[in-house]
């Protein structure tokens, strides 16, 4: 291979080990790994692909062919808010869930008469909204928390006209952090600008008739996508699995290539041919 950065001799490439390992995917399979690794590419220098660059997300139903290429990342759940699309969107990650902190020790309150039970949670609204309020300040458009996100907190998230997204898995969270150069906070508070992310677009969309939030990048972006998925659909769940191994061996045999753009043949036919020549000699 003579130009890691062309599409076409990637596919050539990668073919013929997504072949091996899921026979007649390879030519559906082949142009989406190929542009999912020149997404992710750095931009200046020789060609380098980082197999945890590319990830890969599974929604059953459908077929191969309606597998596409997203850069940016794909959260297999829908938005807690009714806002549902945002465009230049900054964002806010939580690596702790937004609600009011619960206190060591539990209580007995008396409520004596119907002013008492109106006031009882004015000062925690107080405190929440202020926390939301200042988050907003900083013009974020999209929070994202790595736990429960409170009925009182989301409406305030609501009031201040912003997106909120929950996941639940830390190294899920890690990777949107990687595609949106943002930092977790684990308090809850406004970020600093260092510590906020940014989005060309965030948006909820229905596939399979199971609702995503896909993060997508422009691959204009100063300093290149960090991170692409693969969005595969298949009939079967098994399908999907060995669609999804597949992947990750066309994506680490691009890797391997544009370090050394040397291949010999396959499938033993280099040994074979070795075999003929020493017992000619």
């Amino acid at each position: 291979m003579k130009d890691g950065r062309n599409k076409d001799e990637l596919i050539k490439v990668i073919k013929p080990v997504l072949a091996a390992k899921q026979y007649g995917t390879e030519d559906a399979l082949a142009p989406l790994v190929a542009d999912a690794c020149l997404g992710t590419m750095n931009i200046g220098g020789a060609p380098r692909v980082t197999a945890e660059s590319v990830r890969v997300a599974k929604i059953l139903g459908g077929n191969i062919r309606q597998s596409q290429v997203i850069h940016g990342y794909v959260a297999l759940r829908g938005a807690e808010t009714t806002l549902t699309s945002v465009e230049d969107a900054r964002v806010t990650i939580f690596g702790c869930g937004i609600e009011a902190s619960s206190t060591e020790a539990k209580g007995t309150v008396l409520m004596e008469s119907a002013e008492d039970l109106k006031t009882y949670n004015i000062t925690e609204e107080e405190k929440m909204e202020e926390i939301i309020k200042s988050i907003a300040d900083t013009g974020t458009k999209v929070i994202v928390s790595g736990g429960s996100v409170s009925e009182m907190a989301l409406h305030f998230i609501e009031r201040y006209n912003m997106m909120c997204l929950k996941i639940g898995s830390k190294w899920e969270l890690r990777r949107l952090c990687s595609a949106t150069n943002a930092t977790a906070l684990v308090r809850l508070g406004p970020a600093t600008p260092d510590e906020m992310g940014f989005c060309d677009s965030v948006s909820v969309q229905e596939v399979g008739g199971k609702p995503i939030t896909i993060f997508k990048q422009n691959r204009s972006v100063k300093d290149g996508c960090r991170l692409s998925t693969i969005l595969l659909r298949a009939s079967t769940s098994s399908l999907l699995a060995d669609m999804e191994r597949a992947v990750d061996d066309g994506v680490h045999a691009a890797r391997i290539a544009c370090k050394d753009g040397r291949l010999v043949p396959g499938a033993g036919a280099t040994e074979m041919e070795l075999s003929v020549k020493i017992k000619g000699y």
